[in-house]
């Protein structure tokens, strides 16, 4: 089969997809479950250092992701997108791609050197 008359990601972009998703809800939701326990419980430390690591693993996985993404591209679609459609999906993909590497960039800073971050002045992260 020509790539061409494929509609759909090939097996590679689609394990990435579903990998990193699977990697990305399961560090939210230990974050958040380690949020909710006692600074001194046994288990927190546990959960925050599978956490981190999770974290990494998405920064590595995302660089190869878009690696691989740019060197085979994106199949065509069985019809042409409106314009708006176009926009809304490029937009909103940058802004994932975006996200997948600013969080574990953010996380590793924060954990390093705990910095105080003043966003617009108003709003103090640390």
């Amino acid at each position: 089969m020509a790539t061409s008359s494929v509609f759909h990601y090939d097996r590679v972009q689609r394990v990435f997809h579903w990998s990193m998703a699977a990697i990305i809800f399961t560090a939210i939701a230990l974050g958040i479950w380690a949020l909710y326990l006692d600074r001194n419980s046994p288990i927190k430390g546990s959960l925050l250092f599978v956490h981190k690591s999770l974290g990494l693993t998405v920064l590595i996985l995302v660089i190869a992701r878009v690696a691989y993404r740019l060197s085979v591209g994106k199949p065509p679609y069985k019809q042409p997108l409106h314009k708006f459609n176009q926009v809304g999906g490029t937009t909103a993909h940058l802004l994932l791609y975006g996200l997948m590497i600013l969080m574990p960039v953010t996380g590793y800073i924060f954990t390093r050197g705990r910095p105080s971050l003043a966003v617009l002045r108003v709003i103090r992260v640390a």
